[in-house]
Formats: structure tokens, sequence, C-alpha cells
């Protein structure tokens, strides 16, 4: 993360966050910015992810006690030896977070040593690219990654952070399944209904849950894995509805796999991207 003043190059960046953050009724247009910008560039605060502004936050000094509807509109009344600080709006860019296991990190299972297809080949990073101009999205998969306890600090620090605003969702369970001989469909249900009564309770953001696609059989050994994916993903859909919690059933679309049955193929990638999208454009 980068913070640093503001400078008019930055005209349309701001004006674009600011329209995500307000109705167009009430958020300020591109001239307001730019006579503020002419007047107090200096006192905007502008935080960038990578090269993307994500937040910021402006407001003109002055010997004035209170803030009023007219420094919004006037930026000459601006006194850069004035006594106060005004804060006019604090605008941060909603928040998606697509939490996974290694097919949200982008596993190429034709590379034995954990490399990830490219960007342009990776669900996560098409959705991202796609709605980077609506959301400050961040692509939180990990290869292995299991569905994780709720004494968890990471995870339930990433939901207690987020606003009404924000989306977060979460495809995991596969390898609840996959990183044992004997599945034990109960054990990852249960760590599921801890997460969901979590999430209900705690996290103010859209909590979307998306049932992961099934494991291909490739190999007979790989039927009881199979089954096992089908039984959890009937249960989790359940436990979601119980927990009025948006839920996606991914197995229904079909998502072509890899060599190993696990991981998406390349064009499973982006047939997942495009459902997705979707499907986040009806929530």
């Amino acid at each position: 993360m980068t913070i640093r003043t503001a400078t008019m190059k930055d005209l349309n960046a701001i004006t674009k966050v600011e329209a995500e953050c307000f109705p167009s009724a009430e958020a300020a247009t591109a001239d307001e910015f730019k006579d503020r910008l002419e007047h107090y560039a200096n006192h905007f605060w502008l935080m960038f992810d990578n090269d993307k502004l994500i937040a910021f936050v402006d407001g003109f000094c002055t010997d004035e006690h209170d803030l009023t509807d007219e420094m919004y509109a006037n930026a000459a009344m601006h006194d850069e030896n004035g006594k106060w600080q005004m804060i006019f709006g604090v605008n941060t860019m909603r928040k998606l977070i697509l939490f996974g296991d290694s097919n949200t990190y982008g596993y190429d299972p034709r590379d034995f040593l954990g490399g990830r297809y490219a960007e342009d080949e990776r669900w996560a990073t098409i959705v991202h690219k796609t709605l980077a101009d609506s959301f400050d999205v961040v692509e939180e998969g990990m290869n292995g990654r299991q569905l994780p306890s709720v004494d968890y600090g990471y995870f339930t620090n990433l939901l207690c952070e987020l606003s009404e605003d924000d989306i977060f969702v979460m495809m995991l369970g596969t390898n609840d399944i996959l990183l044992t001989y004997n599945p034990n469909i109960d054990m990852a249900v249960t760590k599921l209904d801890k997460i969901l009564s979590y999430a209900r309770e705690n996290c103010l953001a859209q909590f979307i849950l998306i049932a992961p696609p099934y494991i291909k059989v490739m190999e007979p050994e790989m039927q009881r894995y199979h089954d096992c994916c089908i039984e959890m993903n009937e249960r989790f859909i359940k436990f979601a509805k119980q927990y009025d919690i948006s839920v996606i059933d991914a197995s229904k679309w079909a998502i072509p796999m890899g060599s190993d049955g696990v991981h998406f193929s390349i064009d499973g990638h982006k047939k997942f991207a495009k459902n997705v999208l979707e499907n986040l454009e009806s929530f």
C-alpha cells in the first residue's frame, strides 16, 4: 500500500472512487474535484494498492469551527494557515474478497512445482480485472487450504473488517475431502456450520458460499472422493439456506478439469469466471 497527497493527474481516479461511494445525486463531480485540487491538492490523502486508487480523504483548512455545506461547494474558502483541518469525506472502494484454495489461487496441474496459470487464465484474476472499477478485489487463494476454524484469527479478521457494502466469496471444502484416505464429510460440514454461524453474527458484508465443482473420476479410486463431494455440496447448500446465506452450486456449471481431476483447466477457469460474474451481477 502507498499513501500520498494528490496532483491534478489523479482527478479521474478520485472522481471514479467518489462515484462508487455515493449516489450520483450526492457524489462530487469532476469539476468540483478539479476546483478542490487547484486550491488544496496537498490536503488530499490517497491510498493506492499498487497503481490502483482504493481510498482517499480530503478537506481544507479553515479558522471556522464547524463544517458547513458551503465549504463543500467553495474550495476558495481554503486557508492554508487555518487552525482546523476539515474532513469532507473518507471514500473507500467496496471490497470483494475471493477466499478459496488452489483453484482460487490458479494452480496449474501441469506444473508439479506448484506453478500458476497466467493472469488472464485464472478465474479470480479475470473477475478481479473485470470488476476493478467497482471493487477493491482481493484474491485470497491458497494451495491446500481447508475450511478454517473460527479460532483462526486471520480468517475472522477478514470477515469482521468488512462493511455492509462489501462482498466475501468463499469456495472451500475440496481439500477437506481430498487430503485424507477416508474422507470425513461430517467434519467438513461441522466446520462449515461454525463458519456460517460466525459469519451470520459477525460479518456485515454479504457472505456468498460457493459449493465447489465435484472432483472428477479420473481413476477408480477417485470415485469415493467424487461421491463425497456430492454429499458435501448437498449439505453445504442446506446449511447455507438455514442461515439465510447466499449460496451458489458450482457443480452445475460443468467446469472442465485438468489432468488430475481436481484443478480447473484453462477453459475451466474462464468458464468459472463467466459464471461467477453473472451470479455476482444477480446478487
